[in-house]
């Protein structure tokens, strides 16, 4: 009796349409991958809470590199008060900074760019870990956390969640 190898082309055919499929999943987005986001925008100034038109100024202190002194973490936009008490004027697109200033005024920033609505930073207490909070409106919230060193660096900048609604 003769063995036919008319089955092993189709077994080939299988096994790459197989592969294809597994590596084109994530282009149609049935599969999450990881994403990154820009945390700095070159085109938009760095700026520093006083500077003309950045009305909006967030600070609190924090031991950022965990040298037993207190560092400003610093939340600015670019919006103005719409009366005397703690309303803004916010829009689409509008620049959002948040920046670490030692003592000495050095500054090391965490984000530049455009956001819907908000920038936060959250603190841990635990860990002293800092972390980011990106509102987008309609698109979601990114949240993210990174690790801060003296010397203006930032480093494992961590995603952690991207939710959508």
């Amino acid at each position: 009796m003769k063995k036919s190898w008319l089955w092993l082309p189709a077994v080939f055919l299988v096994y790459a349409a197989v592969l294809v499929f597994i590596f084109a999943l994530p282009s149609f987005g049935l599969f999450k991958k990881d994403v990154s986001i820009q945390f700095i925008d070159e085109k938009i100034p760095l700026a520093k809470a006083g500077d003309p038109g950045w009305g909006y100024v967030k600070r609190v202190q924090f031991d950022a590199d965990k040298d037993g002194e207190l560092e400003d973490i610093v939340v600015i936009a670019k919006i103005d008060k719409i009366d005397t008490g703690e309303n803004y004027l916010t829009a689409p697109g509008t620049p959002w900074q948040a920046y670490i200033e030692e003592k000495d005024g050095r500054r090391t920033y965490l984000y530049s760019g455009t956001q819907f609505r908000r920038v936060d930073i959250f603190l841990g207490t635990t860990n002293n870990t800092l972390g980011l909070t990106l509102d987008e409106g309609e698109k979601g919230y990114w949240l993210a956390d990174f690790t801060y060193i003296p010397e203006g660096k930032i480093t494992n900048y961590k995603y952690l969640r991207h939710s959508s609604f």
